[in-house]
C-alpha cells in the first residue's frame, strides 16, 4: 500500500456551485470514511495486506491562508479555486477546505469553530473505542 492522504476539502469545483454545504459535508465525510476503511482493512492480521499501522487526519481546521499568492488566491477569502490535481472526486485539491472544523464565513475568525459532519464521524464512530470493539479492532 502506498502513501494515502486523507485530505478532502468541503467544496469541489462544480459541487461548490451545485451542492448545499450539508451535501458537501456529506461528501467529505464519505471520502474520509473510505480512507479510514482502507487503513482498517490493511491493519496487521486483517483481511488486507497487513502493512498499515495507523493514520493521521489532515487537517483539523480549514487553512484560508495556505492556497497561494494573490490575485488568484486571497488569504482573507475562503477560495474555491483548485491548487493542484489529485485523487479527489473531481480531480482537484482545495487545501483551504481540508478541515473537519471550519471557521464559518470568516467574520468571527480566528475564534469561530464549526464542527463538520466529518468531525462527528471520527468522534462518534471511526475513533470511538466502543465502536472499535464492535468492529473487532485492537485497543
Amino acid at each position: 500500500m502506498g502513501k494515502t492522504n486523507f485530505d478532502f476539502r468541503i467544496r469541489l469545483p462544480g459541487v461548490y456551485r451545485r451542492k448545499s454545504s450539508a451535501e458537501a459535508e456529506a461528501l467529505q465525510a464519505d471520502y474520509l470514511r473510505g480512507n479510514w476503511n482502507d487503513i482498517e482493512r490493511n491493519l496487521g492480521g486483517g483481511p488486507g495486506v497487513g502493512n498499515a499501522i495507523g493514520g493521521v487526519l489532515f487537517e483539523w481546521m480549514d487553512e484560508w491562508w495556505k492556497a497561494g499568492a494573490p490575485p488568484t488566491f486571497d488569504p482573507a477569502v475562503h477560495d474555491t479555486v483548485g491548487q493542484f490535481g489529485g485523487p479527489f472526486p473531481d480531480g482537484w485539491s482545495y487545501e483551504e477546505w481540508y478541515g473537519i472544523v471550519g471557521q464559518g464565513d470568516g467574520k468571527n475568525s480566528p475564534y469561530e469553530r464549526q464542527l463538520r459532519k466529518a468531525f462527528y464521524l471520527f468522534k462518534d464512530e471511526l475513533w470511538s473505542p466502543k465502536e472499535w470493539v464492535k468492529r473487532g479492532l485492537p485497543q
